[in-house]
């Protein structure tokens, strides 16, 4: 899955976020984490609604597009395991201080925990894995095999995959 319009996803057009991806984003330094989150989210609902789920193979932010591989598995079971990772982020803007909310809900204790501040909500989202480190590891040798170091900017992109895992 792709997207282009990395605006929206990043916080700045929020409408058009909610339209399209229906998840609330947010302007902050990790803005385009919380993008990949966003269009993962769409894909593990959407695919729910016909009871498939998705195991996140490898994810990635590059340039001006957001880009997931996912593997699509069949089962209501597994389905409703996969919505279990969905929820929230709230970050506050005043301390920096960051919490996750995991499920569906409709109210949110959005008090900073640390300064008592209002925090801002990202989300519904996914907040599971965005890279299965076993299938990254293995694309990283067989790439470094078949590119030796011709392809700097992909073994790098691979090399790193391991900070959402």
């Amino acid at each position: 899955m792709t997207a282009t319009d990395t605006a929206p996803l990043c916080g700045i057009n929020s409408k058009a976020c909610l339209r399209k991806y229906f998840g609330r984003p947010l302007r902050t330094e990790y803005c385009h984490e919380l993008a990949l989150r966003l269009l993962i989210n769409l894909v593990v609902i959407s695919a729910a609604r016909y009871d498939m789920a998705t195991n996140i193979l490898f994810s990635h932010s590059t340039d001006h597009y957001i880009r997931a591989y996912m593997q699509i598995r069949h089962g209501a079971k597994r389905a409703d395991d996969a919505l279990e990772y969905i929820g929230y982020i709230l970050h506050c803007f005043h301390c920096l201080n960051r919490k996750w909310v995991q499920g569906f809900t409709s109210y949110l204790d959005t008090t900073c925990d640390v300064c008592g501040k209002e925090m801002a909500v990202a989300g519904p989202l996914w907040l599971g894995k965005i890279a299965d480190e076993s299938f990254c590891s293995e694309i990283y040798v067989e790439a470094k095999k078949t590119f030796l170091s011709g392809k700097k900017r992909l073994l790098q992109l691979l090399g790193r995959s391991s900070w959402g895992v």
